[in-house]
């Protein structure tokens, strides 16, 4: 899964690129100061939430590959409601898709709470509790992240 959710974190961020390119010199002239506005918050938390995509599989060292698919999945299905709506509201001036935006929104939280929980609850900390005044080797923590690595995959 840690694949799937990296290329929807480069599409993510790469469209955010192109539709922020886009609200800034196509949508400048066509739509009002405000809708513009709502447009390129929608871009904005795109961005940010395909970025933390790219990064969840570097987290695979830290927590368990079910965790970051909940967090992936919150993040993806948050990125299409939160901006998805936006870009929606701002375009067509509809306000029946301005009660979508929460509901993502709802999600992003929701992905973020579940990446505290899952370092919270992570094995690095537990490990990390357990050796404490304790050396760990080289090998051994190439032996653990590759395990953890493996998980994810």
């Amino acid at each position: 899964m840690a694949k799937v959710y990296l290329v929807i974190g480069a599409l993510a961020a790469g469209l955010a690129v192109v539709l922020g390119a886009f609200a800034a010199h196509g949508l400048k002239a066509v739509l009002s100061a405000q809708q513009l506005a709502t447009f390129e918050i929608g871009v904005r938390y795109q961005m940010y939430h395909g970025l933390a995509l790219l990064c969840l599989p570097a987290l695979s060292t830290v927590i368990a590959s079910k965790w970051a698919n909940r967090v992936g999945f919150c993040f993806t299905v948050g990125c299409v409601l939160f901006s998805g709506s936006l870009y929606a509201l701002a375009i067509t001036g509809i306000k029946w898709f301005g009660p979508i935006t929460p509901l993502g929104g709802t999600f992003f939280i929701v992905g973020w709470m579940l990446l505290t929980v899952a370092l919270v609850r992570s094995k690095a900390s537990k490990n990390a509790q357990e050796n404490l005044g304790q050396t760990v080797s080289p090998e051994q923590i190439a032996d653990s992240e590759q395990q953890n690595v493996s998980q994810f995959k």
